[in-house]
C-alpha cells in the first residue's frame, strides 16, 4: 500500500516509451536487509534503468527515514517514506507498506512510485 503526497497525487498515467533512468541512495540501511533488495527488484523491473551514479536525467530514490515496524509486537510489517527527486529537486514522496516475508510485495508498488514521478518531469 502506498500514500502519495505532494506531486504525485496529480501525476497521469503514461506511457514511457525509453526507459527511465533512476538510482536508489542508501542513506540508511533496511533492517531486514530484504528491504533493500525490495527496492532492487523494484529498479530491475522493466522500463527502469538503474544507475549506479547518477546524473541529470536520473530519477534518485531515497528512503531518509529509514524503516519502522508498524506493531514492534508482531514485526510482520514494514513502513517507510520514499523520496523522489532529478538533479537535486524533490518531485515527490510516497508512504509504503510492506510485509516483512516475503518484502517482494512491495517491489510492484515501488516501480509504479517511480514511473509516476517520472511522468511528473517529463
Amino acid at each position: 500500500m502506498a500514500v502519495f503526497t505532494g506531486l504525485l497525487l496529480a501525476a497521469p498515467a503514461m506511457a514511457q516509451d525509453a526507459p527511465i533512468p533512476v538510482s536508489y541512495a542508501y542513506q540508511k540501511s533496511f533492517h531486514p536487509v530484504p528491504m533493500n533488495e525490495a527496492i532492487d527488484a523494484a529498479l530491475a523491473m522493466p522500463g527502469l534503468a538503474p544507475r549506479a551514479k547518477p546524473d541529470p536525467a536520473t530519477i534518485v530514490v531515497s528512503a531518509p527515514d529509514g524503516w519502522h515496524y508498524t506493531e514492534m509486537r508482531n514485526k510482520d510489517h514494514i513502513q517507510f517514506r520514499l523520496v523522489f527527486s532529478r538533479n537535486g529537486d524533490k518531485i515527490g514522496e510516497s508512504e509504503e507498506l510492506c510485509t516483512v516475508a516475503p518484502p517482494f510485495d512491495c517491489a510492484q508498488q515501488i516501480a509504479s512510485d517511480i514511473r509516476s514521478a517520472a511522468s511528473i518531469v517529463r
